[in-house]
């Protein structure tokens, strides 16, 4: 506190810092204390409240001073009561002063969302007034803050707010609610539901633009997760009040809102019906389904919800757009109903099945694995005996499955719910491992791994003993592909399962068999960005292996005559480049376990290979002139002489168009690792960095190219420094 009381500006301001963190972590409100704090509050409130009240000191000790303050508030209220009454008029006036304005409303966010119940009663007038002109400001923090204050004085003093202040803030949020900020829609919904639960009359007074805006954003294809979730609450809130004494609002009449853009039709000008539906991307149907699950749910009318959307399924006539909104709707409501009582329901996906296109059959799958929700021991038993049968069917039945092992464990799907049937889940899958089809196979491993990571004792090593004794290849890669999607699930702690058991998985990078090796390496790169932890004592065994796999490979290239031509074909490409993908990763993940001169010599040898495999080698410089500058400048002639030698070359003259682009974007491409190499310690005294940049400044092409890239690069890093993301970093 002596630093605070201290006069050089700097000083103050990061002691102030210093105190709002030591606040935050001795008195966190999630957890016991680290310690009684309470015999320091004399001694820290005075010193913060003099610099909290000075207006006359610098921008940033005034801002500090603020942060601070609402800290304080927000792990000690319940010692500062009196305190917090001195200091309201000073947050508010604070808040009318543009400078301050932000890191105030943030300050009072902290002081209103406080579980010590901090009272601001005597300003909430003030608050809420200044609040609604802040909406319409230009900057989005400010905005965002302003939402945030606004939403937790609607839930804590909802009922002393006055009715046409609500009004005048809830005239201003459906304008907040857009798919292109989806963060500050969501805030918005939230305020919504905090008014509607005591200010329904504000709601009612401008129902139209919010549920306009609603309906919306729901069908944003890019809608998921606590936004949605956000829309859905906020949709109920509205039925609730149109339940009472709204036509407008009432869930039969929102229901066909929701629905209406996609079955509403007209005609063009050759009299061809066309659907108006501003969003048909599929995954706009999602949020839409939810938005109509929940209006049909909450007032009782699923059934007869669910009977109209298999209607409209059965019919021939109706677009593949209402085929997949009335799949989605099904799928929604039979996760929290039990839908067995609807004597069509089975009749509707056969029809899908048989005649649908292959969006529709995908929608029909997600419905059949998310209905089992509503009724396990109906369902479940279903699919598993579709998936039994040797039908054309199988396809859409994996999917329906995996997208039932996706919900276990939720809400409505247990594990202990499902038990009964893994057996046969687990049997039905081995059987087919060995399918020719790779995306098939994929699908397979997919639905294998998902079921390995609910009992990943049980199952791991049933894996392991299929692996090591089948002959054929697509079983193996099948059970190397299943693992894989096991070690990306990071729903449950499976590492003390794997960690011993990876090896057994990876040891196949040595496999005979090329399509067994690009498999292996998939899953070794999956290992190094999920759970790099797995490798650290297996890497100096492995890591040879994945060298190996980026070497050229003379035996894997063929000549193929394509009429009176001869092209080749390198079958080892693909393998490689999933080799360099994982070493790639490594450099994220396991930096400080590479030798990295041995792995700067495979990343030189990588210029020379394909095009693909070029262009990742050049952001690899790239990345390790950021990670392991001082290594690079030893190894920088080593990369411009194979730089040098792609800006000098040219295209055939022959060479159609797509020859010619691909040419030059791989010449940015190394401009961009050459705009890299400038920024090492000591490059203007290097003589091959002087050799590069001659040879570029020797041709104009180039030297446009290069000016080009160079301010692409600078603009990129002062957009990304002005956001606050990372440090400005010019590479």
């Amino acid at each position: 506190m002596r630093c605070v009381a201290d006069n050089f500006y700097k000083v103050i301001a990061e002691s102030l810092r210093a105190v709002e963190q030591l606040v935050a972590i001795l008195r966190p409100v999630d957890r016991p204390a680290l310690l009684d704090i309470s015999p320091f509050v004399p001694e820290l409130y005075p010193g913060v409240l003099t610099r909290f009240r000075d207006p006359a000191l610098d921008q940033e000790i005034k801002e500090q001073a603020v942060s601070c303050m609402g800290q304080l508030f927000f792990s000690l209220g319940d010692h500062l009561r009196d305190e917090l009454k001195q200091c309201l008029p000073v947050f508010v006036d604070r808040l009318k002063n543009e400078p301050t304005r932000l890191s105030t409303m943030k300050a009072l966010v902290k002081v209103t969302s406080s579980p010590l119940r901090n009272d601001v009663s005597p300003v909430l007038a003030d608050l809420l007034t200044l609040s609604t002109g802040f909406l319409r400001k230009n900057l989005r923090n400010l905005r965002l803050a302003t939402l945030e204050l606004i939403g937790a004085l609607s839930r804590d003093y909802g009922q002393g707010i006055g009715a046409p202040v609500m009004s005048n803030i809830i005239k201003e949020l459906p304008a907040l609610i857009q798919e292109s900020d989806l963060t500050i829609a969501q805030v918005a919904l939230h305020v919504i539901v905090a008014a509607g639960n005591t200010h329904a009359a504000a709601i009612r007074e401008h129902k139209e633009p919010i549920v306009a805006r609603i309906v919306e954003i729901s069908r944003s294809p890019v809608m998921q997760g606590s936004t949605l979730t956000a829309v859905v609450e906020a949709i109920k809130i509205l039925a609730v009040i149109g339940s009472k004494d709204d036509t407008d609002l009432k869930p039969t009449v929102l229901i066909k809102r929701f629905l209406q853009p996609v079955y509403e039709n007209t005609l063009n000008s050759q009299n061809i019906p066309e659907v108006v539906f501003s969003a048909t991307h599929r995954q706009g149907f999602f949020g839409t389904a939810k938005c109509v699950a929940a209006l049909a749910l909450a007032s009782g009318t699923d059934a007869a919800v669910v009977a109209a959307c298999i209607t409209d399924i059965l019919t021939k006539d109706s677009s593949e757009n209402v085929k997949m909104i009335s799949l989605a709707v099904i799928a929604e409501i039979g996760y929290y109903s039990d839908l067995s009582s609807q004597p069509k329901l089975q009749e509707a996906f056969h029809f899908v099945f048989e005649n649908g296109k292959d969006d529709s059959k995908t929608f029909a799958a997600m419905a059949l694995g998310k209905i089992c929700g509503g009724n396990v021991r109906k369902f479940v038993p279903n699919i598993i005996a579709e998936l039994e049968n040797e039908s054309q069917k199988q396809y859409v039945i994996l999917n329906a499955l995996k997208e039932l092992i996706h919900l276990v464990p939720s809400e409505r799907i247990s594990i202990e719910g499902i038990a009964p049937f893994v057996d046969r889940m687990w049997n039905s899958l081995l059987k087919r491992a060995g399918s020719v089809e790779e995306g098939y196979r994929n699908l397979l491993g997919e639905c294998l791994g998902k079921l390995t990571a609910l009992e990943p004792v049980r199952f791991v090593p049933l894996l392991i003993d299929v692996l090591q004794k089948t002959p054929a290849v697509q079983v193996r890669c099948t059970m190397i592909t299943a693992i894989k999607f096991t070690v990306s699930d990071e729903r449950r702690a499976i590492d003390p399962v794997l960690k011993d058991a990876i090896g057994v998985f990876l040891g196949f990078l040595n496999d005979p068999d090329l399509t067994v090796r690009r498999t292996a390496l998939t899953l070794f790169n999956c290992v190094a960005h999920n759970k790099p932890v797995l490798l650290k004592d297996k890497l100096n065994v492995l890591l040879p292996l994945v060298y190996k796999e980026t070497c050229i490979k003379e035996e894997l290239i063929r000549e193929v005559e394509m009429g009176p031509f001869k092209h080749e074909v390198d079958d080892g490409l693909d393998c490689r480049k999933a080799a360099y993908e994982c070493l790639y990763t490594l450099l994220d993940s396991c930096l400080d376990q590479l030798n990295i001169f041995e792995f700067m010599d495979y990343v030189s040898r990588g210029l020379t290979d394909h095009y693909d495999i070029k262009t990742l080698c050049f952001l690899f410089i790239r990345r390790l002139v950021q990670s392991a500058p001082l290594s690079v400048t030893q190894r920088v002639d080593q990369f411009v002489v194979e730089i040098v030698k792609l800006l000098q070359s040219k295209a055939k003259p022959n060479a159609v168009k797509q020859e010619h682009e691909k040419n030059d974007e791989l010449k940015r491409a190394a401009l961009r690792a050459v705009h890299s190499l400038t920024l090492l310690p000591e490059s203007d005294k290097s003589r091959s960095i002087a050799e590069v940049m001659g040879t570029i400044k020797a041709v104009p092409d180039l030297a446009a190219m290069w000016e080009h890239v160079k301010n692409e690069l600078t603009l990129t890093a002062v957009a990304t420094h002005a956001q606050g993301d990372v440090p400005m970093d010019t590479n």
